[in-house]
């Protein structure tokens, strides 16, 4: 299994893995995630940007195919909440079927390494309640719940 970073040419790859993970977390809470091909052209832009970022970063886990991605970017604090860089750990997915043999942690700790390179000195993640996968792998690599958002329909 190689963790690498992501090129031009996982474009197709990367979209296909988001179309999963969207279809993951559909499962989960349907009322929230929707996929259509607007969705798709918006993330299909959005990954073509990090691509060029320098304050972004995409990594591939490829095992003859690609089967995971995990992407991190730097972004500055607010000028009310202490410290210096800001990090965001954006979404983490791997195929069900190489679930359960550390390639997402692997991918988290190669954006963490990224991430401490560009002098980042807190990190965060986004992560859905009803994920009870991501938020136990979160937790067993020292993540913290620090804040909890909250929602309402209108």
């Amino acid at each position: 299994m190689e963790i690498r970073k992501a090129t031009k040419k996982d474009l197709k790859d990367l979209i296909d893995l988001h179309i999963n993970l969207i279809k993951y977390l559909k499962k989960i809470k349907p009322s929230r995630y929707i996929i259509n091909k607007k969705i798709v052209e918006k993330r299909r832009k959005k990954l073509m940007e990090w691509l060029k970022k320098k304050e972004a970063i995409i990594y591939v886990a490829e095992d003859k195919k690609i089967v995971g991605y995990g992407m991190g970017e730097v972004i500055d604090y607010p000028p009310f909440i202490e410290g210096k860089k800001f990090g965001e750990l954006d979404e983490v997915y791997v195929l069900p079927e190489y679930r359960g043999k550390g390639i997402g942690k692997k991918l988290t700790n190669k954006v963490i390494e990224f991430l401490k390179k560009k002098k980042v000195d807190t990190m965060e993640g986004y992560v859905d309640t009803k994920n009870k996968l991501a938020l136990k792998t979160w937790k067993e690599m020292g993540f913290k719940e620090n804040l909890i958002v909250i929602t309402k329909k209108l």
